[in-house]
């Protein structure tokens, strides 16, 4: 792995905003919703915005993370006799999760800060994936423009809510 190809991390404490960074298929993703699984099974609540998959993708991801399930398998159908086992005894556990997820296609900063306040005395972590797509605020701006007023917009929110993002 390059040093190009490592994830970035920067983190800029609670009620703010750490943003993960690395090339396409570097596992922000997948990084993200394993954080999203650890903060969800200590018993917080979790909201997560994601453009990058549907609701439908996560909870096949978070049951297959919790029930030992190979991922493959929700594609199929095709389970093992063990993998039906372990999902009947953990599927109940799994959907008590205060998991909050909004995957609308193109939300706006305000949007999901609207939704991170709303959601603040029941979540302990946002998580949005990815910032990069959310719709900006003016097109006639520059991207990097754009991508730095969609982030003051939810590290703002963070702050107010005093959630991490």
């Amino acid at each position: 792995m390059t040093m190009a190809s490592q994830p970035l991390i920067v983190s800029t404490g609670m009620g703010e905003m750490t943003v993960v960074a690395a090339e396409t298929n570097g596992g922000k993703s997948t990084f993200a919703l394993n954080i999203v699984n650890h903060v969800l099974t200590q018993g917080h609540g979790v909201a997560l915005f994601t453009i990058e998959m549907d609701r439908h993708e996560i909870i096949d991801l978070l049951v297959a993370m919790n029930c030992e399930v190979n991922r493959n398998s929700f594609n199929t159908g095709r389970f093992t006799e063990n993998e039906r086992k372990r999902m009947t005894v953990h599927f109940p556990r799994l959907t008590r999760l205060p998991l909050f997820i909004d995957d609308r296609a193109a939300p706006t900063a305000a949007n999901i800060a609207e939704r991170m306040r709303a959601l603040a005395g029941q979540i302990k972590l946002a998580v949005v994936d990815y910032a990069q797509i959310v719709a900006p605020f003016d097109l006639r701006e520059n991207r990097e423009q754009q991508v730095a007023g969609i982030a003051r917009c939810l590290r703002q929110a963070a702050m107010e809510c005093k959630l991490p993002l």
